[in-house]
């Protein structure tokens, strides 16, 4: 019998769990947005509003889209298989480092935005 083939880590599970925590965070509240807008082109819809703020709501939409598949990849990537997950982590901890940043301003201006739709 063949032993099953040794996975790759990936890459979500390297990062700290405060850090996938946020990831999941932005995920959600990038789909509540995304609920918000939808709602909205439904209403503009309906009131023959200009198109204008249409396509504009419809540019965010697809913004918002994008960033959701975007997060629902990253929890799919995996290392390198020629890696250790430690020499992964040793080699871009800088990097891990700043996307943890990123992700904790973006649910910040996340909740900004919905804020102010």
């Amino acid at each position: 019998m063949v032993p099953p083939a040794e996975q790759s880590p990936l890459l979500i599970d390297l990062v700290d769990e405060q850090t996938r925590k946020n990831i999941n965070i932005l995920n959600q509240k990038l789909g509540g947005l995304k609920a918000e807008i939808d709602i909205r082109l439904e209403t503009l819809t309906d009131e023959a509003a200009d198109s204008t703020e249409k396509e504009r709501l419809q540019a965010f939409l697809a913004e918002v889209e994008l960033a959701i598949t975007r997060i629902n990849y990253l929890k799919t990537v995996a290392i390198v298989e020629d890696m250790s997950a430690q020499e992964f982590l040793d080699a871009n901890q800088a990097q891990l480092d700043d996307f943890k940043d990123v992700i904790e301003k973006n649910i910040a201006r996340i909740s900004d935005i919905k804020s102010k739709f």
